[in-house]
């Protein structure tokens, strides 16, 4: 997720997550928190949105790596994507160059 100055959310694109398509990226992200890396990834994403141009994530002011659990039914059949819960793994401020 991604923060602007108004605590405004935003879903962050997964090209500015990893390399390759998006179950790929998806799979990486899995991956690197399972092995206790969600700040490392935390670090590099903030990294590739502080060089951006794209609106609304060049105004974003920190990334945070969630982990959320949804209802199926809701998510696909209602386009409701409220997380019944969340955790937040890690959180990283964007430093513009």
């Amino acid at each position: 997720m991604g923060y602007d100055s108004a605590q405004q959310r935003y879903y962050i694109p997964y090209h500015y997550i990893g390399n390759g398509g998006f179950n790929q990226v998806r799979r990486q992200i899995n991956k690197q928190c399972k092995n206790g890396k969600s700040k490392k990834l935390a670090k590099k994403v903030a990294r590739r949105l502080a060089k951006t141009k794209d609106v609304p994530f060049a105004n974003l002011e920190r990334v945070e790596v969630v982990k959320g659990t949804y209802d199926f039914e809701t998510y696909f059949s209602k386009g409701d994507k409220t997380p019944l819960s969340e955790k937040v793994l890690s959180t990283q401020n964007i430093v513009k160059p």
